[in-house]
């Protein structure tokens, strides 16, 4: 049987630098609803989980945080751009092996417009967006019915990409340059982890 897997991202802070934009849309969103903003240092080493009971706030508001976040993002004119060396990475990885997803809490259409700026939409199956907190996991059990593969990988760089990861099924591969810090993803036992792009490229390469 052909080797193929089923690699699916995650996009902000893991394939896109999009530190700084991310920031903005909770600090509009907080500002919106009247919540303080966790300190940087407590969104980087604070399960979300964690946070989200630190600010006391429901389902609801919740909900409105991402409404807002995602309204923010749509009318951002902020070009975002993929990581040094990523569109390159990709590009070199044989996609009769490797079939490219995205899962993400941003916008599709933000999603779409920066592949496409990047020159690589074309190599990704599929890009599904606007993703609430907690829905990754089914998003990933619907992939992996509709992509048999003998192997299966999300790539993020949150607990919360793990845990979504490790519910459905799949390999979590945890990357050490996005938004947690890499001590707060190693504590949730992903399958691989690694700091560096040059460490990312010879994983996947060794994996494909």
């Amino acid at each position: 049987m052909k080797k193929t897997i089923l690699l699916v991202f995650d996009f902000d802070g893991t394939l896109a630098d999009s530190h700084e934009e991310v920031l903005a849309a909770m600090e509009y969103s907080c500002k919106k609803l009247k919540l303080s903003l966790p300190s940087i240092e407590d969104l980087r080493n604070t399960p979300a989980k964690d946070l989200i009971k630190s600010l006391k706030i429901g389902p609801y508001k919740i909900y409105r945080m991402l409404q807002y976040s995602r309204s923010y993002l749509k009318k951002s004119s902020k070009e975002v751009r993929l990581y040094s060396g990523m569109p390159a990475l990709l590009s070199s990885l044989n996609q009769n092996v490797f079939h490219f997803h995205v899962v993400s809490t941003n916008t599709q259409e933000k999603i779409l417009r920066t592949l496409k700026n990047e020159g690589v939409g074309g190599l990704f199956s599929s890009v599904q967006g606007s993703m609430g907190l907690w829905s990754k996991k089914s998003a990933l059990e619907k992939l992996a019915r509709k992509n048999p593969s003998s192997q299966k990988i999300y790539v993020g760089d949150e607990e919360r990409d793990i845990l979504a990861a490790q519910d459905a099924g799949f390999e979590a591969l945890s990357v050490g340059w996005g938004f947690k810090s890499p001590e707060l993803l190693q504590g949730f036992q992903p399958r691989y982890f690694v700091r560096h792009l040059k460490q990312f490229e010879a994983l996947l390469h060794s994996l494909g």
